[in-house]
């Protein structure tokens, strides 16, 4: 499988357009150790597009900027912890 390093950020719909096309729903995984982003991208990339990033700073401008259908992130990680960005993505109707 493919681990898609958040360097490589999508242009705004290219990751649903080509999700589309394969029939997967896009999943943003924000997992700041390697090895348990690895497992779980291995794991899930088989059902979904796996789009992963190490920490909840990233996450949060990965998820504005491809909008995935299905969140997965661990809770502490560094620059922004997962349950604070699980309500900064919750207060916003854009995400």
């Amino acid at each position: 499988s493919t681990l898609f390093p958040y360097t490589t950020l999508f242009r705004s719909g290219a990751v649903h357009e080509e999700t589309e096309r394969a029939g997967k729903n896009v999943l943003l995984l924000a997992e700041d150790d390697a090895d348990m982003r690895e497992y779980l991208v291995d794991s899930l990339s088989s059902e979904y597009k796996v789009v992963a990033v190490p920490d909840g700073g990233k996450a949060l401008e990965t998820a504005r900027e491809i909008n995935p259908d299905i969140i997965i992130s661990d809770i502490v990680m560094p620059v922004l912890e997962g349950d604070e960005l699980c309500r900064i993505l919750k207060s916003s109707v854009d995400t």
